[in-house]
């Protein structure tokens, strides 16, 4: 949260020191205005003393052309009047019996009044644009910045998870075989006794597997053959599997497809099913019924786990399949998890060709 609040205020002070930025920048335009302006009025005021300047200086008043200028008996000549107006180009000479009006052209005004526009129209858009992309880049920054925040959470969170899943089955089977080395018991009690030290086992080597082949998937290192198989002979003897883990207390129903066959890689597949089943039974509600099915869907074939669960949220939907990933409610966190089983679902089904 830190790091969060951090952010957002170094959002708001660039956005702060652009605004000041770019209204500097127009304050700067306005001023550039003012004095092209001014210096128009500057050439006024030296056209008028070169008016004033010529007429005493005439002393002939034989010419062609003449014009008077107000308090002033002087007259000036043609030519000179065409040499002081071809001085200033940008001024508009009118003259009259008693009179000459000196002002800038209307033509020359309006140019520097339509290129302010033009540059403020042009600092706006660029303003914009920069402004956005700026937005964009901090957008981004912070959703890197969230989204690092949460792997690591969800990676501190996965590494308890494996403690947690890990330490349980490790201790369970220690206590099996000190019992079984320590007391001497009837047979069928060692056979329960090392039937559930095979499971804690069994386990094990499931939590380690998946370790191992979520880092493979996630480094595009996983490089396990595949064979070719009758899917569905090959689903039956998983389901029998599962059955026999279970002893038999797990309910399942299935409808499966006869005679398609394919290449799979039955060691992803597999786990991938496992945690698909284990996912049913831990969120599946008090009804521990689970109904898994194969059918042929266009040039795939289609494998579905279904349970009488709530269902998952639309909001987690997109961020199931991600590595470490959980839902953060108190319906899942009561549940023992890595984040890993999805991930590997997906990734194996990628690995198919399918989705």
């Amino acid at each position: 949260m830190k790091s969060r609040g951090f952010f957002l205020l170094l959002l708001v002070f660039t956005a702060a020191c652009f605004i000041w930025w770019v209204v500097q920048l127009d304050r700067l335009q306005q001023a550039n205005l003012l004095m092209q302006k001014q210096l128009l009025f500057a050439e006024v005021e030296q056209a008028q003393n070169q008016l004033l300047l010529a007429s005493k200086e005439q002393k002939n008043l034989d010419f062609d052309f003449t014009s008077s200028i107000p308090q002033n008996d002087k007259s000036i000549s043609k030519e000179s009047w065409n040499q002081i107006a071809q001085s200033f180009p940008a001024l508009q000479f009118t003259a009259s019996a008693h009179h000459v009006s000196i002002q800038p052209k209307r033509e020359v005004l309006y140019e520097i009044d339509a290129e302010a526009r033009t540059n403020r129209l042009w600092l706006i858009g660029e303003s914009g644009l920069f402004f956005s992309l700026l937005f964009i880049g901090f957008i981004w920054i912070y959703k890197s910045l969230v989204d690092a925040i949460n792997l690591n959470q969800q990676q501190s969170n996965f590494l308890i998870s494996v403690t947690h899943e890990l330490k349980t089955p490790i201790a369970t089977s220690r206590i099996l075989f000190e019992t079984l080395r320590k007391h001497v018991l009837a047979q069928d009690k060692i056979e329960e006794l090392s039937s559930s030290g095979i499971h804690n086992t069994s386990h094990q080597l499931e939590l380690v597997e998946s370790l191992l082949i979520a880092n493979q998937l996630d480094t595009n290192t996983y490089q396990a053959p595949k064979e070719r198989v009758n899917l569905g002979t090959w689903l039956r003897e998983e389901i029998d599997m599962f059955k026999l883990d279970y002893q038999d207390e797990l309910l399942i129903d299935y409808a499966i497809m006869e005679d398609l066959e394919t290449e799979i890689d039955a060691l992803s597949l597999r786990l991938s099913l496992s945690n698909l089943v284990s996912n049913a039974i831990k969120y599946g509600g008090k009804d521990e019924s689970i109904f898994i099915a194969l059918r042929k869907n266009q040039r795939h074939a289609l494998i579905q786990v279904g349970d009488e669960g709530p269902g998952i949220p639309n909001t987690d939907k997109k961020h199931i399949f991600k590595k470490f990933y959980r839902r953060g409610d108190a319906f899942t966190q009561v549940h023992r998890g890595t984040g890993l089983g999805l991930f590997i679902v997906a990734e194996t089904a990628k690995r198919h060709g399918g989705k």
